[in-house]
């Protein structure tokens, strides 16, 4: 009997001492950390600028040009002989009424050696442009080189003496050109005739000579 409690004293001894060298389970436990917000730094971007180059074309206005091909020859003579008005254009003290009368005058006076003459007759509205002083035998006084010929067949322009004093100096009467027209590559020749006259004047020789040039046109 003494046997069985001693064991039972050795058993219980063990066992205490068994629990003690055993290592008891961990109890997890949770800790919460607040996060520290972290400031992230966006690196500045310099300023773009931006340049735009517009380059303006100036507008250059076309140069007007002429046909150089010359007229076939029926058409050359269409516009040569179906033209019968003669375009009298005043300037300065002179009155037309009277200036029309005296170009008829001499019309019937070239009619006598050139009968076709009395198929002229007299218009007006041609534009005409006179120097301020000193015009020129020959010089340009309607729009120079067109394309085709205007419906005149001479200009007669009758100037009043102040005006004739400054144009003509000592003349009575000159000799111009109204239009001109290109026949070759580079020449041009004039269609439309000019006579620029003192009033009073028209009945001169060197004026009808002048004048009878375009009248052997008509037909």
């Amino acid at each position: 009997m003494l046997n069985s409690f001693a064991r039972s004293i050795c058993a219980l001894l063990l066992t205490l001492a068994l629990g003690a060298c055993s290592t008891p389970s961990a109890t997890p436990v949770t800790v919460e950390v607040a996060a520290t917000p972290t400031a992230t730094t966006v690196p500045s971007t310099p300023p773009v600028t931006v340049t735009s180059t517009i380059e303006l074309t100036p507008t250059i206005e076309p140069t007007p040009t002429v046909d150089p091909t010359p007229l076939p020859p029926e058409a050359e003579l269409d516009w040569m002989h179906n033209r019968t008005v003669i375009c009298l254009e005043v300037r300065g003290e002179v009155e037309r009424e009277q200036a029309t009368e005296e170009l008829y005058e001499a019309l019937d006076r070239l009619s006598a050696t050139m009968p076709a003459t009395a198929k002229a007759t007299i218009g007006e509205g041609c534009e005409v442009n006179l120097p301020d002083s000193g015009l020129d035998r020959f010089q340009n006084i309607g729009p120079g080189i067109v394309e085709a010929p205007g419906p005149w067949l001479t200009v007669v322009v009758v100037l009043g003496d102040t005006m004739a004093d400054q144009l003509l100096g000592t003349e009575n009467v000159n000799y111009a050109s109204y239009e001109m027209m290109v026949s070759g590559q580079h020449d041009a020749g004039e269609v439309t005739s000019a006579l620029v006259v003192r009033q009073g004047h028209l009945q001169d020789e060197t004026f009808l000579d002048y004048l009878a040039m375009p009248m052997t046109f008509l037909r």
